[in-house]
């Protein structure tokens, strides 16, 4: 039977992927558990007198992920689902930068061309709020976008 847990894009995997590439260099990580489907900051990374607040979102899957129709094809369409999911982080990121100045804000993402195409179209304001971007690959890697 199919599982969320199992697509590497899922929220979970891709907020692990992104708490052991800050662990590999050499920060604390403090993770929230996914599985409780809590809003906000997912990943707290902290080393000497940084603090890096990152929330993390997963990529929408074409299938219901919980309730009675789990694994059921889904109406909505996973871009049009994913371009909601990218306008909800971005508002919390620049909310958070507002209340934490002095922390790194940053958002985690998998990489898709649909999130892709929405950093690029809004990578100004990106800069200009001092929002980082994380992007995990399939296989793992996470790099900076």
């Amino acid at each position: 039977m199919w599982k969320k847990e199992n697509d590497w894009f899922w929220e979970g995997n891709v907020q692990e992927k992104i708490a052991s590439y800050f662990r590999n260099i050499g920060y604390q990580v403090i993770t929230t558990d996914t599985l409780a489907k809590q809003r906000g900051v997912d990943i707290i990374a902290k080393r000497d007198n940084q603090e890096v607040l990152i929330e993390v979102k997963g990529y929408p899957s074409d299938k219901y992920a919980d309730g009675e129709k789990q694994g059921q094809a889904k109406k909505t369409q996973p871009t049009l689902q994913a371009k909601h999911w990218f306008s909800e982080v971005l508002v919390s990121a620049i909310r958070r930068k507002s209340k934490a100045p002095s922390s790194i804000v940053a958002i985690g993402l998998p990489d898709f061309k649909r999130y892709l195409s929405l950093i690029e179209e809004t990578k100004w304001a990106f800069e200009k709020l001092e929002i980082h971007i994380l992007i995990v690959k399939e296989g793992g890697e996470v790099y900076k976008k």
